[in-house]
């Protein structure tokens, strides 16, 4: 990730600098190559990922072969081996730990000295990838085979898989991530070791291996109706150059990009939360997002500012729906200790797959909505989701034993002057055995139906000395059906958000919560919010909502309380 700005004229010299002067010799790439083939088996495992079958570490760094393979080991050994098109489920077992962990040990190796763009590491870095693009059916996609050159030693890798579907196969998703890095350090880059070799294992081998495994797994998979464009950018921090020089470039109009997911550094996965921006530059974004996730189970913090900071800009400020996605910076950054062993490799898997699932609908459904305009004021003033409902006024006027009711019976204790209890006559120490047609109440069940009930309801009071008699209440303010505030979104078509959600009401015993968004009503979406609200007005049955919070998916059931005759909202 960088950590200024997008470049200045000045920064697109950085990519010049001679190998001559920055380690006094010069290696040759083929030695080089050489080299990365030693490296693979000098590549730490993350410990909390360890299990029985799989590699271990020795204490000189050495990774050990196991005697035998995990089964998860296999499945993605073999995958890797087939070259034949597969299933979805089958294509996604390609992205998988063991792979992802080779390539971010390969990349964050000492000997590649930091990856800085231009340098010979960087180019070594580069080669690996284009090493392991050859083992795919993909194409290249550069200006001159796998790269797109520019600068003096920086270079874009590029592939790509043609979609199907003739009439929409000149549409484009775009996947990026930069391999780049800071190399040794300086005072501008580096938070602290200026001259030790910053290895960038999160920032950005990290997406770099999310995006090699994309690319694996794409290659296993039928070819989706749109073009997947696969980009793994250069000189990133520099100052965004690689992406803004691709952009400028015309390798591909930039009117056919339909959309973008940039990944840049995601591999401190922490309390299951990815962080995503630019997810309201396109309507239904976040569905999108929030359907891929139900295997994932991420939990996806849904961010409406957009910062400049990596290479989802040079195309979401062309007016291109894109998408940033991160595990947000922690105290390795632009520092040496940013290495492998503190690599969570589970965790890209995890944010891996969710991906690949969101690039499949992406890639298949019938159209994709154009880039929002109004998200560019959005990011600034930020969005209001939580408007809490206005005070209403009490319905009954008046309290009880905060205790378990005694054979089904609540105990007043306080009323309120000129509440309808008041005007009903009903006095301190009675008990109520009945409301409406409820009988058998307790404490949370009464907070309920005062809620729910219509204006006018029958009452059954029993007096200290055992008498029974009946009132009539005649209730302040209107019946809840529900028991929700919402609000549309133009971000989120066809999907209404809860701002607020009224105390002991159905939607509150169902558990909605401020926050969540309500898709499906009974396996329907939901439309409109006035298609909403006279369908929450209407209700009489118990209904399940699809709700997703956070990007996860879940069934509620409200039910709402039903008074006979009664007409509330």
């Amino acid at each position: 990730m960088n950590s200024g700005h997008p470049a200045s004229d000045g920064d697109w010299k950085r990519c010049g600098l001679s190998h001559d002067r920055i380690f006094g010799h010069v290696l040759s790439l083929e030695l080089w190559l050489c080299l990365l083939t030693l490296i693979v088996w000098h590549v730490p495992s993350h410990p909390q990922t360890l299990k029985a079958g799989e590699a271990q570490v020795s204490r000189a760094g050495v990774l050990q072969k196991p005697d035998v393979l995990t089964a998860a080991n296999a499945e993605a050994n073999e995958a890797l081996n087939s070259k034949t098109h597969s299933s979805a489920s089958s294509a996604e077992s390609l992205i998988h730990r063991d792979a992802i962990r080779q390539t971010v040990g390969v990349l964050a190796s000492d000997a590649l000295e930091g990856r800085q763009a231009g340098s010979r590491g960087g180019q070594a870095a580069a080669a690996y990838l284009v090493t392991e693009l050859k083992k795919t059916a993909l194409e290249p996609a550069g200006t001159f085979q796998w790269y797109q050159e520019f600068g003096n030693n920086c270079r874009n890798i590029l592939a790509k898989k043609t979609g199907s579907d003739p009439a929409l196969r000149e549409e484009v998703i775009l996947l990026g991530a930069h391999f780049d890095h800071v190399g040794y350090g300086n005072v501008n880059n580096s938070r602290g070791g200026v001259g030790q070799i910053h290895n960038g294992a999160d920032d950005n081998a990290s997406g770099t291996s999310l995006l090699l495994s994309m690319a694996r797994a794409l290659d296993a998979h039928p070819p989706l109706r749109r073009t997947v464009i696969i980009a793994f950018w250069d000189s990133e921090e520099n100052g965004l150059i690689g992406s803004t020089h691709w952009v400028n470039s015309g390798l591909v109009r930039t009117d056919r990009i339909r959309a973008v997911i940039n990944t840049d550094m995601v591999g401190r996965l922490r309390n299951d939360t990815i962080k995503v921006q630019g997810w309201r530059s396109m309507a239904g974004f976040r569905e999108i997002l929030a359907r891929a996730n139900q295997s994932s189970k991420l939990r996806i913090k849904f961010d409406d500012t957009v910062n400049s900071d990596s290479d989802h800009w040079p195309f979401y400020s062309r007016r291109i729906p894109a998408l940033q996605v991160d595990t947000e910076l922690h105290e390795d950054y632009h520092r040496p200790t940013d290495d492998a062993d503190r690599i969570d490799f589970e965790g890209i898997e995890r944010i891996s797959r969710w991906i690949f699932r969101a690039v499949l609908t992406l890639g298949n459904q019938d159209t994709i909505p154009a880039f929002r305009n109004e998200v560019l004021q959005e990011s600034q003033r930020g969005v209001q989701y939580v408007t809490p409902l206005a005070a209403t006024p009490p319905r009954l006027g008046l309290t009880w034993k905060n205790e378990p009711a005694e054979q089904g019976e609540i105990v007043i204790d306080y009323v309120r002057p000129g509440s309808a209890a008041t005007l009903a006559g009903i006095e301190v120490g009675e008990r109520i055995i009945s409301f409406g047609p409820f009988t058998e109440l307790n404490t949370q069940r009464l907070k309920s139906l005062v809620v729910t009930a219509p204006p006018v309801v029958p009452v059954t009071l029993r007096k200290p000395d055992g008498t029974q008699r009946e009132v009539t209440l005649h209730l302040a303010g209107s019946a809840i059906r529900v028991g929700v505030a919402t609000r549309s979104d133009p971000a989120m078509p066809h999907v209404v958000g809860v701002t607020d959600v009224i105390p002991f009401s159905p939607a509150a015993a169902a558990g909605l919560v401020p926050g969540d968004w309500i898709y499906q009503v009974a396996g329907q979406p939901v439309g409109s919010i006035q298609k909403w609200r006279q369908t929450a007005d209407q209700m009489t049955e118990p209904t399940e909502l699809e709700v997703e919070n956070m990007g996860q998916l879940r069934k509620v059931i409200v039910t709402p309380i039903l008074f006979s005759g009664s007409s509330g909202s």
